[in-house]
């Protein structure tokens, strides 16, 4: 992850540009992510889950990652879309996420973030990885 940072010559707020790749550990954290989805089966995964992950990285920086590769996003439920809430603390997988878990849809492995909007993707090519594989055969049950 390269950061560089420059500040708004109007308001002086910090803009930040960042690279992200979508490596093993991001697909480490996305099969836990999936696993703690199906199991706790309310349809989101709460932030202090995350922790519990049996994965070896920063669990909050992968969070923020999977939700730029638009492979997960916060969850609201009726109630929070009513108020002004900007995180639930709640998050679940997108249409992206869960065809990316069945190997149905190609994701890109490298993004760059300029001030947290997404303004650049390479193309999208298929990730493999052995921590997939339980996702794949519990979809056959």
């Amino acid at each position: 992850m390269a950061k560089s940072a420059t500040y708004c010559p109007t308001c002086g707020q910090r803009m930040r540009e960042t690279k992200y790749k979508f490596s093993r550990n991001a697909v480490q954290f996305l099969s836990e992510f999936a696993r703690a989805l199906a199991e706790g089966k309310k349809g989101y995964v709460e932030t202090s889950k995350v922790y519990d992950f049996q994965f070896k990285g920063s669990r909050t920086a992968e969070l923020t990652q999977m939700k730029y590769f638009g492979v997960i996003r916060p969850y609201y439920s009726t109630l929070d879309e009513q108020s002004d809430v900007k995180n639930s603390g709640k998050w679940t997988l997108t249409i992206l996420g869960e065809k990316f878990l069945r190997d149905e849809k190609q994701i890109p492995t490298r993004i760059t973030v300029f001030n947290q909007k997404v303004i650049s993707r390479d193309d999208p090519k298929r990730i493999t990885d052995p921590s997939l594989k339980w996702f794949k055969q519990a979809l056959h049950k």
